[in-house]
């Protein structure tokens, strides 16, 4: 008996179904998650730090202005933080919605073998007892195979779609830049919310990952400069250096 196609060429092969993991968006959605809360932390620790840093009174414009920029750079940040916890979001229930749609092709794929059809790589069925008379039971086999191997895939460009759609505004964002006539105060909006007066420091926000990730923290380093960076490590180095 004749092999019965299985669908189009574009549908993925019976070895990338049954392979298909969703690791890396639970990964994702943990991950995106927790950076979001940490980007707020740091920054609400940046605008906090501008009304009372290191615990004394800061007075005058040079204050004023640093509080108004930190408060409105903490604004945007939690639209950012908001955009990328909608990123994790469409992860996490796409890892689950993949994770659903590949048992249900990978049911078709054992229910056609449990009737006594081999289901090749290319998804065309093939009956091993050669019988003409089961040529259309093949056929249905092979396109019940076909049609959730093709929601499969649809899924999957979809979810990809919907997370890049939800984090465009993180790839094009960036902080406005000081004014001119702001440039003498232009050091205190990226000294991470210390007087002028103090020594320039490096804050460190870490928060503790979720179970099952391979470090125990994420943290966020706040340079005096006004960069960032993230990185992981075991220990929990929250503190403000020198």
């Amino acid at each position: 008996m004749p092999m019965i196609a299985g669908g189009e060429a574009r549908l993925p092969g019976l070895s990338r179904i049954v392979g298909w993991d969703t690791e890396h968006l639970r990964v994702a959605a943990t991950g995106w998650a927790l950076t979001a809360e940490l980007w707020e932390a740091a920054f609400a620790d940046v605008q906090q730090g501008t009304i009372s840093p290191g615990g004394t009174v800061w007075d005058g414009q040079a204050a004023e202005t640093a509080r108004e920029r930190a408060l409105s750079d903490l604004v945007l940040v939690r639209g950012l933080s908001d955009a990328l916890r909608e990123a994790a979001a469409i992860a996490g229930r796409g890892a689950d919605q993949i994770g659903s749609l590949k048992s249900e092709a990978v049911e078709a794929v054992s229910a056609a073998r449990d009737a006594g059809f081999a289901v090749n790589d290319d998804l065309s069925v093939t009956d091993l007892t050669r019988r003409v008379s089961r040529i259309s039971e093949a056929r249905q086999y092979a396109a019940t195979i076909a049609h959730r191997a093709d929601a499969l895939r649809a899924a999957d460009n979809d979810i990809a779609a919907k997370i890049k759609a939800a984090a465009a505004a993180l790839s094009n964002f960036h902080f406005d830049e000081s004014p001119p006539e702001e440039a003498a105060v232009a050091p205190l909006v990226s000294l991470v919310g210390f007087r002028p007066d103090l020594p320039q420091r490096i804050n460190v926000i870490c928060i503790e990952h979720a179970k099952g990730m391979p470090w125990e923290f994420e943290c966020l380093v706040a340079y005096p400069d006004g960069t960032t960076d993230i990185y992981n490590t075991d220990v929990d180095e929250s503190g403000v250096f020198p």
